[in-house]
Parts: structure tokens; C-alpha cells; sequence
């Protein structure tokens, strides 16, 4: 889960805005476990958003930054061993993944 939760603030680091923070929240309930990492940025267009959790998907880059594109589909394969759910919302405001994890 420290893989996971690491692979999604490093996105974000490197996808969001350098100018606004980077929102961490988890939250327990007698159900669910859940973590969230939204970031203020450009919308990840909805043809990216299709392919996001496959490897070597970088989601067209234009910019400096290295990486083979293998982070989330690490962390969706994190997420399915748990028997868990991750998702993403992405708008003109905000980009969020959120984890679900039942206990």
C-alpha cells in the first residue's frame, strides 16, 4: 500500500500544478477503507483517462519528465491484489484518484 499511496502523490507531483497544493486524505469506516490524492491541474482528456491504468500509458507527455509509464498500472495491480478499487475524476479544476479498500 506505501508503493500504491507513493506512485499517486508522485503523480501528482509531477502532473499538477506547481502552484497549488496536493490534497491527501484517508478516512476509515466500519466498511471501507479509502485514500484520495487530488492535485489542481489540466484535465486529463477522457481518450487518456480510457487507458490510464494500462502499463506503459504515459497519456501523450509533452513535457521533460521521465518515467515508463508503468506507475499507475503498479498501483492498480496494488489495488487488485487487495481486492480494492481505484478510480480517477479528472475536470478543468482538479484531477482526484481515489482508492477503496473494503475490511
Amino acid at each position: 500500500m506505501s508503493q500504491l499511496v507513493s506512485n499517486l502523490l508522485v503523480n501528482a507531483l509531477i502532473h499538477g500544478s506547481s502552484d497549488a497544493p496536493i490534497l491527501f486524505q484517508a478516512e476509515t469506516t466500519d466498511k471501507y477503507w479509502d485514500v484520495s490524492v487530488t492535485n489542481k491541474g489540466l484535465q486529463i482528456p477522457k481518450e487518456t483517462l480510457i487507458n490510464i491504468f494500462h502499463p506503459f500509458h504515459r497519456g501523450g507527455i509533452e513535457n521533460n519528465h521521465s518515467g515508463l509509464g508503468l506507475g499507475l498500472y503498479i498501483s492498480s495491480g496494488i489495488v487488485k491484489a487487495h481486492c480494492g478499487i481505484l478510480s480517477v475524476t479528472s475536470d478543468e479544476h482538479q484531477t482526484c484518484f481515489i482508492l477503496r479498500v473494503r475490511l
